[in-house]
């Protein structure tokens, strides 16, 4: 195999007898072909990561775009669009990445409908759940499915519905000095550390993305180690060179159990240890 190749070398397959190929490779020829392109820097991963298309997706929704209609336009099965518009895969794990193949028909669906920065309408749902107000009576209020607020207030998309956006922003005039009377709602906001109504200079600053919130604890920077969004394709690539759940954590400078919370949160199986 060339060593300069970006791309599938053998797009027919390599042609070794192999019980199972990756990308048409026995595991010797994949495993040359990973390590030179992880060496140069430019291996040619299938997949993408999830967050821009399920953004896009919601701003699709927020122009007033059904997901059926998503799906048509893209060419792609309204199941999986569900999936990435919850965030949820068939396992009920939460999405990191999307093929390729999966994502460019997606994104190249137009939005048209009118959409708004997100920011306002995030701070303003989170400061109401603080004060005492829960998302599914929210919901209720906007007439609105209580996980269209959950999605926006945890995925935090980068734009909303123009119609959405008004509503909520009229809703907190009403609510935002009227104490709401559930405490767990307020436990929740507290324990996201969002901020309430008061903690804003004003309603404007609500919509500036430089303004901050006054007397919200922040949690210190560093204190553990990010996990990469790409963490699944790094342990199959790691296991595609043979490498034990010992020698993943070493390279990753984890301990063996960080890496094993970490394979519980992507549903990945641990290895099972030669006996």
């Amino acid at each position: 195999m060339s060593g300069s190749d970006t791309t599938n070398p053998f797009p027919e397959g390599c042609g070794h007898e192999a019980k199972k190929k990756r990308r048409g490779l026995c595991p010797k020829c994949y495993r040359v072909w990973w390590k030179a392109g992880h060496d140069r820097g430019d291996f040619p991963s299938l997949r993408t990561d999830a967050a821009p298309v399920q953004e896009h997706i919601a701003a699709l929704v927020g122009s007033g775009m059904p997901l059926a209609e998503i799906a048509h336009a893209a060419g792609v099965s309204l199941r999986r669009i569900e999936h990435l518009a919850s965030n949820l895969s068939d396992r009920g794990k939460p999405i990191q990445h999307v093929y390729k193949k999966i994502a460019e028909p997606i994104l190249a669906v137009e939005v048209t409908g009118p959409v708004i920065a997100s920011i306002g309408t995030i701070r303003r749902i989170r400061a109401l759940v603080t004060i005492g107000y829960p998302l599914f009576e929210l919901a209720h209020r906007l007439k609105v499915e209580e996980s269209e607020l959950d999605r926006i207030v945890m995925r935090r998309p980068t734009v909303v519905s123009d119609v959405l956006a008004a509503a909520v922003r009229a809703l907190y005039d009403v609510l935002h000095a009227v104490p709401g009377p559930n405490d767990a709602a307020r436990k929740y906001g507290r324990q996201n550390e969002w901020a309430a109504p008061f903690a804003w200079e004003d309603t404007a600053a609500l919509d500036n993305p430089q303004a901050r919130p006054e007397g919200v604890p922040r949690k210190p920077r560093g204190a553990c180690q990010p996990i990469p969004k790409d963490f699944p394709e790094m342990v199959s690539d790691h296991r595609a060179l043979g490498h034990s759940d010992e020698q993943i954590a070493e390279a990753m400078g984890i301990s063996l159990e960080g890496l094993q919370k970490r394979y519980r949160k992507f549903g990945i199986e641990a290895q099972a240890v030669a006996s």
